[in-house]
Order: C-alpha cells, then sequence, then structure tokens
C-alpha cells in the first residue's frame, strides 16, 4: 500500500526550487563581474569555488531546517518568545476577526479568557478533526512552505554573509546578508497570514461539522 504523502512531502519539491534560487543568487553576487563579461562566462573554472560553496551551504541549510524545533520556527515567523503558536489567540483574539465564525459559540466553550496554552491545546484538539478537509490542509501546507522558506532565509543568511566576506569582500557579504533578511521576513509575513487563517478556517469548518451533526 502506497504511503500516504505528508504535508511536508508535498511542500518539499518546492522547497527544493526556493533553496536553487538562493542559490544561484549567491552564485550570481559572488561572480557578478563574471557575469558582467560575456567572454568570462565561458570560463566555468572561475565558478567552480562559488557553485560548490553554495551546493555546501544549500545541503547544510536543508538539513539543519529539518532539525530546527517547529517552537523555534515559529518563533523565528511570529516574533513572539512565549506562546508564538496562532492557536494561542485562537479563542481570544481570532474568532473574533473571521466572519464565517460564530464567536458566541465558541466562547461558550472556550472562554476568552483562557490563558494561551490551554487555547492552543483546545485549538489544536479542534484542528485534529478536521485536519483532512481540503481547505485546512491547503492553508495548512502554504503555511509550513512559507514557514520553512523563512528559517532556511536566515540559515542562508548566516552561510552566505561570511563566505561572501572571505570570498569577494564587505559589501558582497552585506548584499547577502539584507538580500535573504528581506526574503526572510516577507515570507514570514505571509506565513502569519497562513497561519492565522489556519486557525481562523479550523474552527469555521469545525462549526460546520458540528452543525451538520445535530
Amino acid at each position: 500500500m502506497k504511503r500516504k504523502k505528508s504535508l511536508k512531502d508535498e511542500n518539499s519539491s518546492h522547497l527544493t526550487a526556493v533553496i536553487a534560487g538562493l542559490s544561484i543568487i549567491f552564485i550570481y553576487l559572488i561572480n557578478k563581474e563574471i557575469f558582467g563579461n560575456f567572454g568570462e562566462l565561458f570560463s566555468l573554472t572561475k565558478l567552480v569555488p562559488s557553485v560548490s560553496a553554495a551546493v555546501v551551504i544549500s545541503a547544510v541549510a536543508r538539513i539543519l531546517n529539518g532539525l530546527i524545533p517547529a517552537e523555534i520556527k515559529a518563533t523565528i515567523v511570529f516574533w513572539r518568545i512565549k506562546n508564538p503558536l496562532p492557536g494561542s489567540r485562537a479563542f481570544s483574539k481570532f474568532i473574533f476577526s473571521d466572519a464565517r465564525i460564530n464567536p458566541e459559540y465558541w466562547s461558550k466553550l472556550v472562554p476568552p479568557e483562557t490563558s494561551p496554552e490551554q487555547q492552543n491545546r483546545e485549538w489544536y484538539k479542534i484542528y485534529t478533526s478536521v485536519r483532512e478537509n481540503i481547505a485546512v490542509k491547503d492553508v495548512h501546507k502554504h503555511f509550513l512552505l512559507c514557514r520553512d522558506i523563512s528559517s532556511i532565509c536566515i540559515l542562508f543568511a548566516i552561510f552566505t554573509t561570511s563566505t561572501a566576506f572571505y570570498m569577494q569582500d564587505s559589501r558582497t557579504a552585506a548584499t547577502c546578508l539584507i538580500l535573504y533578511l528581506f526574503v526572510s521576513f516577507t515570507t514570514a509575513i505571509a506565513a502569519q497570514q497562513y497561519g492565522k487563517r489556519l486557525v481562523t478556517t479550523a474552527l469555521a469548518m469545525a462549526s460546520v461539522s458540528a452543525k451538520l451533526q445535530k
């Protein structure tokens, strides 16, 4: 029987493409002079050091991204040290921000003053009941993808900056740092939006399921 793909497995090819793109950008920044001179483009040996460095950085970033705990990734994406997951604010904030959700219904089950930790636990219970819903899976998939891209970009910022400083100069290193941190910042904002939407979509779908069962 064929194993069902997880959301992370489904995102694997997208992450590979993103990492390849980040690597190409690094190679270009290191070899701007070569790419600016058409005649030197055929001197492939000059590209070997930067290509080799890009391959190593890509492999290390991919491995480390898989080792970073989900809680740390959540802290990176949501910019919160304590209770970073959006489920921690599901019943005190997000149930009031989505027209699909009836706040009164959920407030009776989980009061808004419930602690963030307990809110997240209660939300996760609800999520597990609708996790196979197409709408929930789609939002969750996009959240995980943006979250991982943001984390990978931070790793790229660290490794490419030091490598560029060694192979080129401080200006190239600064360009790498700013560029990859900017991509990390923008994908973190996207992940925040998908994370919030995951919380509200799960609650909305659970509300529909509850009504249908009555």
